[in-house]
């Protein structure tokens, strides 16, 4: 839209959109970064006063100096989890730069939430706080994953509402279409931030966690945001049932299905980035059908029960 600058209400019309731009900029950085700051300092604190209570030594549940660490490690793999919700919550405000406010919110909220965690966690223990070797590159990497993740969420959510257009009211198509892209938008990103963080690291041997996550390899985070896809499929049934269905059986089979899809997404998509960054650590054709069905079964019921509940509720 042009303005006229010698008009002077185009002029204050042109400064209260500057303003408004900038405050949905402001508030979406400090939603981002809050978030990733509660989360980094929230497990490292957790995990600390479990070791603490529990008086132990050696193990998850154990000494405060390895709980501390694992809550750092814990945080930095369950990010990309976060930047996902971040872009969902971004993209269902009405900011007009949502995607590109999720994204540099989350890559910063990332970033301030590693030091910072590091800082806290390393204030409580007398040992390594779980970080090894350079980790510049790796964490560069896992940070532009992070970000991707994130603008990919605000993305998908934003383009639902234009979705909605081409598809018929009350259809499965929406709800489906909508699991899919939320699913796919965390499994490339997942898998990006795990390949970045391999590629960049320095010297670093394949499938090793390039010093970001001493002690973790490729495959161990990949098969951790698997385990994630139930909690994807939660996120998905929880939005479907509040904005594209009437009754809860509309919504339960429609986060269902488009949940089970999207996990079935997941495991192709981490089965790839296997064979892409350790060549040798599976054989071409070992597809895990087991896993597949597995996570493709469950993660549907999760979406299915969610979307229900929600919906009843």
């Amino acid at each position: 839209m042009s303005y006229d600058t010698t008009n002077p209400d185009d002029v204050e019309e042109e400064q209260t959109e500057h303003r408004v731009d900038d405050g949905y900029q402001f508030e979406g950085l400090g939603t981002a970064v809050g978030s990733f700051l509660v989360l980094g300092v929230g497990f490292v604190f957790t995990l600390f006063f479990v070791g603490q209570f529990t008086g132990q030594s050696g193990g998850i549940g154990a000494g405060s100096d390895i709980l501390t660490g694992s809550g750092l490690a814990f945080a930095v793999l369950l990010s990309p989890l976060l930047a996902l919700f971040v872009g969902v919550l971004s993209g269902r405000s009405d900011n007009p730069n949502a995607v590109r406010d999720a994204g540099v919110g989350s890559a910063l909220g990332f970033v301030v939430m590693f030091f910072v965690t590091l800082v806290v966690a390393s204030s409580l223990q007398t040992q390594s706080a779980g970080v090894g070797g350079n980790v510049i590159g790796p964490l560069t990497g896992y940070t532009v994953g992070v970000g991707l993740t994130s603008a990919a969420a605000a993305a998908v959510t934003r383009s639902d509402a234009g979705v909605s257009g081409s598809i018929a009211d009350h259809s499965l198509g929406r709800p489906v279409t909508f699991g899919v892209g939320i699913f796919l938008a965390f499994g490339v990103g997942y898998a990006v931030s795990v390949f970045l963080t391999d590629a960049l690291g320095p010297g670093a041997d394949a499938g090793s966690s390039s010093g970001l996550l001493a002690g973790a390899n490729v495959s161990m985070m990949l098969g951790i945001g698997l385990l994630l896809a139930p909690v994807v499929g939660l996120l998905v049934g929880t939005l479907v049932s509040r904005d594209d269905v009437e009754d809860e059986v509309e919504a339960a089979v429609g986060s269902g299905v488009g949940s089970a899809l999207g996990a079935a997404i997941l495991v192709v998509v981490a089965y790839v980035a296997i064979l892409v960054v350790e060549p040798g650590g599976m054989p071409a054709g070992d597809f895990p059908f087991g896993l597949l069905v597995g996570l493709l079964v469950g993660t549907g019921l999760t979406g299915a029960g969610a979307g229900y509940v929600s919906a009843k509720n």
